[in-house]
């Protein structure tokens, strides 16, 4: 009985110690790969984490840094120059001198500041557009697949379908010729 509870308890201290530990980096994947670049699926997935953190009260640049805890490095270390420039210089200098990688992230939330309307509605706006030419994307690869696939099936697929099919009655009626 002591052996059982023993070797129960190394099971689960094993258990615990390789399967269930939390990863050292846990971030959350990358949603896909874009046709357009992983940068825009990147800013996508911050547009809608600061969204998120907007929504739940936390200020913009609060929101900004805790979303930039998900998305890759190269992006997260911009979100970063970004709040730095923000803290000395105020945010909408920041966001007017930001990089590139989220700079749409970046212009509708100067420009909402700037008016005075809502952040959370213009960005969550921005990740619907984003997501929309994502989808218009893929349908045009959809759709220009067919195109793609008639040069495989027409000279390799076809001809070996043919050999698999016809080959074999050829075949038996050469033989039966040449008896």
């Amino acid at each position: 009985m002591m052996m059982l509870a023993g070797s129960l308890v190394g099971a689960i201290t094993l258990a615990h110690r390789f399967a269930l530990r939390p990863r050292p980096s846990a971030r959350l994947p990358s949603i896909r790969t874009s046709r357009r670049g992983g940068s825009t699926v990147q800013a996508a997935l911050l547009s809608e984490l600061t969204a998120l953190g907007l929504t739940s009260g936390l200020t913009f640049s609060e929101a900004l840094r805790l979303a930039s805890h998900d998305v890759d490095d190269a992006l997260r270390r911009e979100v970063a120059t970004v709040l730095r420039r923000a803290h000395i210089s105020g945010m909408s200098v920041a966001l007017s001198q930001a990089g590139h990688l989220a700079r749409p992230l970046y212009r509708v939330a100067a420009r909402a500041m700037a008016t005075g309307a809502p952040l959370v509605t213009a960005i969550e706006s921005l990740a619907d557009e984003i997501h929309r030419a994502d989808r218009a994307d893929a349908r045009a690869a959809a759709q220009r697949l067919p195109v793609r696939l008639l040069f495989p099936l027409a000279f390799l697929v076809l001809p070996g379908f043919m050999i698999l099919t016809v080959g074999p009655a050829v075949l038996e009626a050469l033989e039966r010729i040449a008896l």
